[in-house]
């Protein structure tokens, strides 16, 4: 084999162009990798924000159509609890034991005994159950006490399973200080434990405020998030889902209903400062992490983030077999050029 220096210049002036066509595409190939690369990451962050922002506007979308629908119950129920006449305010009274349903204190009052077409309201199912019937929400019935409005009939369920008698709206809520001016209240509220589509309208007698009726729905129709939520898909891996502001993921494919409190990706998530945006994070939070970007929203209604993740390593898959490709391609031009150099 003749050396380098050996060949003639001819032959020298051909290598010499050889390994620069080779430099020249290795130097192009990298070139078009690492701009593929930030194009397909900056395609995905538009992508995939647009995925969070579509799933918030399905979910505002069904708020509000959930709201109309509990407003309309209303009227269908007020319709029907003053086709039973007038309520009756009795002499006799009855002792009930009452729960505070924000911050569970107990104490005992005593209510005055209502009728209504002939029957005790206390404790009464009928015309709840009716209400429910017709208008598909959950219906109650309260009576004013010291502290605020306690439930007297009700549909709606404790952590027991039974019907919630004797816990009581405290009279610092937003609902109680609507209705005690005589106004309906339509909105967002806490029931019990869980937020609700609403409407409380005020029960007059002899123009006071002296109870209120209520009809609503849960705020977030979890059947149909479901749906929506299990039917995206992104990348191989990736998928949206719903984190609560207290760390409890409430839609997600593998972990629903359980915590991620004590991680450090909810400790971030908390301090956002924006409501809107995107966050690398290694995903899990161990030594197997990957790098992660989350792409969010947080809902005010729902006070949750709307969440969807991916994987790096799957937005960039078409990138790295496109530099493998190069790669191999290089190799064999190099393999060429060290063989052909054994010729001149």
């Amino acid at each position: 084999m003749n050396s380098f220096n050996n060949l003639k210049i001819g032959a020298k002036l051909r290598v010499i162009s050889i390994g620069l066509v080779l430099l020249v595409m290795a130097s192009l190939s990298f070139y078009i990798y690492f701009t593929q690369r930030s194009r397909m990451l900056a395609e995905s962050d538009i992508f995939m924000m647009e995925q969070v922002d579509d799933l918030n506007h399905i979910i505002e979308a069904q708020i509000q159509n959930s709201q109309r629908n509990v407003n309309s119950a209303m009227e269908a129920a007020w319709y029907y609890f003053n086709q039973q006449g007038n309520i009756i305010v009795k002499v006799d009274t009855i002792s009930i034991q009452t729960t505070n349903q924000e911050n569970k204190s107990v104490s005992d009052a005593e209510i005055p005994a209502w009728e209504l077409n002939g029957g005790v309201l206390y404790q009464n199912t009928d015309i709840v159950d009716n209400i429910k019937k017709i208008t598909n929400a959950e219906a109650t019935i309260f009576q004013r006490i010291p502290g605020g409005f306690v439930r007297i009939a009700t549909t709606i369920a404790n952590e027991n399973g039974q019907r919630a008698i004797g816990s009581y709206i405290p009279a610092s809520s937003e609902v109680v200080q609507t209705v005690e001016k005589g106004q309906t209240y339509n909105g967002r509220a806490m029931v019990l434990n869980d937020w609700y589509l609403t409407s409380y309208k005020p029960i007059m007698i002899d123009g006071n405020v002296e109870g209120m009726l209520f009809v609503g729905v849960n705020e977030k129709d979890m059947e149909f998030l479901r749906e929506v939520f299990y039917s995206k898909k992104y990348y191989e891996t990736g998928y949206p889902f719903i984190v609560n502001k207290e760390g409890v993921v409430t839609v997600h494919r593998e972990i629903e209903n359980q915590s991620i409190q004590g991680t450090k990706l909810l400790e971030q998530m908390l301090n956002f400062k924006d409501k809107k945006g995107m966050h690398k994070y290694i995903w899990p939070e161990d030594a197997s992490g990957k790098p992660k970007t989350l792409y969010y929203i947080y809902n005010e209604d729902i006070q949750s983030f709307l969440c969807s993740s991916t994987y790096e390593s799957e937005v960039l898959l078409p990138a790295k077999e496109l530099r493998n490709a190069f790669f191999v391609g290089i190799l064999f031009n190099i393999i060429v050029f060290i063989i052909a150099i054994q010729f001149f």
